[in-house]
C-alpha cells in the first residue's frame, strides 16, 4: 500500500513537471532533464522510507533507556525522612534505614562528707554520647553504634557497635559485637530512661555498671508481640569490661579490668501482663496499661585463677494511675586466691503527679551493699535518695527528650570508694550529695 503511494506521488510530480513545462513553451525541458527531475523525486522518497523504518528502532532504544534509568532511580529516589521516636531517614520499602542520636547530660553536683568536714561543688558533662542506628538490606538485620565523650579528657571512644539478625524474621536473632552485658535489668533500662539523675549504688558496686561492655555473640528471644510473655538473651564473649580490646587475654589485676580469659551471660524476662514496650523505662509515666515483669540473670566471668559468679533476681511493676516500683536482689561471688561474698538489695518507687498531663514525678530509693572485705572502714553501704523529675513541653509531652532532674541522695555509712558517676566519694559515713541534672536527648 504504500508503495503505491509512493509511486503515485512520483507520478504526480512528473506530470506536474510535463504541464508547467507545456504551459512555458519557451522553455520546454529535455528528456534528459525530465529523467533526471524523477530520479532526484525518488532518491528523497528513498531517504523518506529508510527513516521511517528506522523510527521502531529508535523508539525502542528511546524506551530502554528510560526504563533502565526508572529502575536506577529506585535505589535513591524513595527515601523518606520524618519523626518516629528520633528522627529518622527510610527507604520506601523498609529495607534500609538510619536514625541519628545524641545524649546530653548537664550536671551539677555538690557532695559533703560530714566526718571530714569537705565540702565539694561543680558542673560536669555527665554524658555526651552520639547514636547511629537503623536497619539494612532487611528489616530483619539491625545495627547500632554509640560513641563516648570523657568526661575528664573530652576524648571520645567506640561505646557500642553491634548488629542483631533476626532469623526469618522472628523473635530469635543473633546479636554480635560490642555490647552491654545483658544480665541485670537496672543496667538494661537506658541511661536516658532512669529514674533518679543515676543507676543506683547497688548497679555500681554489683551489677552492670561493673561488667559493662563486653565484645562477644548472644542468642536472643525478642518477643514480636504483647501475646508473647517471654524476653531474654545467652552471650558469650571475652569477659566482664572487655570494651576495645583485641582478642588476647587480659590481666584483670594489673590493668585494673574484671575481665579475663571468657565470660558468660544470661537473662530472662516473663511478662506478668502490660506492654513490653513500657517495661524499657523505669517511669509509669505514657503507659497505657497496668504492668508487671519478673526477671532474672546470671554473669559467670573467668580470669586466671579467679572465678566470678554474680546472680539477680527482680520485679518490675507500674499502673496506669501513675505509680510504679522496682526491686532488685544482687549476689556476687569470687572464688580463687581471695574468696567474697557480696550481696545487696534495691527498691525503688515512683509517682507522676497528673497522669493526663505528666509535667511533675517525684521518686524515692533505697539501696543496701554488704561487702565481705571491709572498704572504706566498713562493710555495709546504705544508700537513701529522693527527688523530681521535671518534663518539658506542653504538659510534660517532650518526655525524657527534655528532662530537669534533681535528687537528695544520703548515705549514712559513707561510699566504698570514689564513685564520680554517682557523684559519691570515699568516706566513713555522713555523706550527703545534691545532684541537679538537666538532659536532654534525641
Amino acid at each position: 500500500m504504500r508503495k503505491s503511494i509512493w509511486t503515485t506521488a512520483i507520478a504526480t510530480a512528473a506530470v506536474a513537471a510535463l504541464g508547467g513545462s507545456a504551459m512555458a513553451q519557451d522553455q520546454q525541458p529535455s528528456t534528459a532533464e525530465l529523467k533526471a527531475q524523477i530520479d532526484a523525486l525518488q532518491r528523497q522518497i528513498n531517504q523518506i522510507q529508510a527513516r521511517e523504518a528506522a523510527a521502531p528502532e529508535n523508539q525502542a532504544t528511546a524506551a530502554a533507556v528510560q526504563q533502565d534509568a526508572a529502575a536506577k532511580s529506585q535505589v535513591i529516589a524513595p527515601v523518606y525522612g520524618g519523626w518516629d521516636k528520633g528522627f529518622k531517614l527510610q527507604t520506601q520499602d523498609g529495607k534500609f534505614s538510619v536514625q541519628p542520636g545524641f545524649l546530653f547530660q548537664f550536671r551539677n553536683i555538690t557532695n559533703y562528707r560530714g566526718d571530714e568536714g569537705d565540702l565539694q561543688n561543680g558542673f560536669e558533662f555527665r554524658r555526651l554520647r552520639f547514636v547511629l542506628q537503623g536497619n539494612m538490606f532487611s528489616k530483619d538485620l539491625k545495627y547500632f553504634l554509640q560513641l563516648d565523650s570523657n568526661r575528664n579528657t573530652g576524648s571520645t571512644s567506640l561505646l557500642d557497635a553491634y548488629a542483631v539478625y533476626s532469623i526469618d524474621g522472628g523473635p530469635w536473632g543473633i546479636k554480635f559485637g560490642q555490647f552491654r552485658n545483658s544480665w541485670v535489668h537496672e543496667g538494661d533500662v537506658g541511661d536516658a530512661k532512669q529514674l533518679a539523675d543515676e543507676r543506683s549504688l547497688i548497679d555500681y558496686t554489683l551489677g552492670g555498671t561493673i561488667t559493662d561492655r563486653v565484645q562477644g555473640v548472644a542468642l536472643r528471644y525478642d518477643a514480636k508481640s504483647d501475646a508473647d510473655p517471654f524476653g531474654g538473651e545467652l552471650a558469650f564473649s571475652d569477659g566482664d569490661n572487655s570494651k576495645n580490646t583485641d582478642f588476647r587475654d587480659n590481666d584483670f589485676v594489673t590493668t585494673n579490668r574484671v575481665n579475663g580469659n571468657f565470660g558468660a551471660s544470661g537473662r530472662f524476662n516473663y511478662k506478668i501482663f502490660g506492654h513490653w514496650a513500657d517495661y524499657t523505662q523505669f517511669s509509669a509515666r505514657g503507659i497505657k496499661e497496668d504492668l508487671l515483669v519478673a526477671g532474672a540473670g546470671v554473669d559467670f566471668n573467668e580470669a586466671g585463677d579467679t572465678n566470678i559468679t554474680r546472680l539477680t533476681t527482680d520485679l518490675q511493676w507500674a499502673n496506669t494511675q501513675g505509680f510504679s516500683a522496682y526491686g532488685e536482689l544482687n549476689y556476687n561471688n569470687t572464688s580463687g586466691s581471695t574468696s567474697s561474698d557480696d550481696y545487696g538489695a534495691l527498691g525503688q518507687v515512683g509517682w507522676v503527679l497528673d497522669p493526663s498531663a505528666p509535667q511533675y514525678e517525684l521518686f524515692a530509693r533505697y539501696a543496701y551493699v554488704h561487702l565481705d572485705e571491709a572498704v572504706a572502714g566498713g562493710n555495709n553501704f546504705h544508700e537513701i535518695a529522693v527527688g523530681v523529675n521535671y518534663f518539658f513541653g506542653p504538659n510534660g509531652s517532650w518526655g525524657n527528650n527534655v528532662r530537669l532532674t534533681v535528687d537528695l541522695n544520703y548515705l549514712p555509712s559513707g561510699s566504698p570508694g570514689n564513685i564520680t558517676g554517682l557523684g559519691y566519694l570515699s568516706s566513713s559515713g555522713n555523706e550527703v550529695v545534691l545532684r541537679t541534672q538537666l538532659q536532654l536527648a534525641l
